[in-house]
């Protein structure tokens, strides 16, 4: 199976089996899953200083989510900051374990690579 898990059809070849189909329409589940909702809320304020590139948050941030079997999670970040430099964003990565503590991390735009927008549990929330 190629990496778009798509093999052309042949006759007499081609056979739909548990083995070979399961793990794409697994992974294609679990992306509609996550792509459905995440419900972000904070206990306190959130603020941004363009002057400095700060990204900060005075309580604790609260993610959201149902996990792809449908059991619906929390994930949390503590109250912390970050800076950003142009062309910087900040992102979690979001845990299917319930009531897991996060760390914010941060990464550029400038990468031009699938990681910015097609990675499942990654969830961008700060742009500079």
């Amino acid at each position: 199976m190629g990496s778009n898990h798509h093999t052309p059809w042949s006759a007499g070849v081609t056979r739909f089996t548990a083995a070979s189909m399961n793990p794409a329409l697994s992974d294609l589940d679990r992306a509609i899953t996550y792509h459905k909702l995440v419900m972000v809320s904070c206990d306190g304020e959130v603020s941004w200083v363009s002057g400095t590139g700060t990204l900060s948050w005075n309580g604790t941030i609260h993610f959201y989510f149902t996990r792809a079997d449908g059991v619906s999670i929390h994930n949390s970040v503590a109250a912390s900051s970050i800076a950003l430099a142009d062309d910087e964003y900040a992102y979690v990565t979001l845990s299917e374990t319930n009531n897991q503590v996060l760390t914010v991390s941060k990464k550029s735009n400038r990468q031009r690579e699938c990681f910015n927008i097609c990675r499942l549990q990654y969830l961008r929330f700060g742009i500079s």
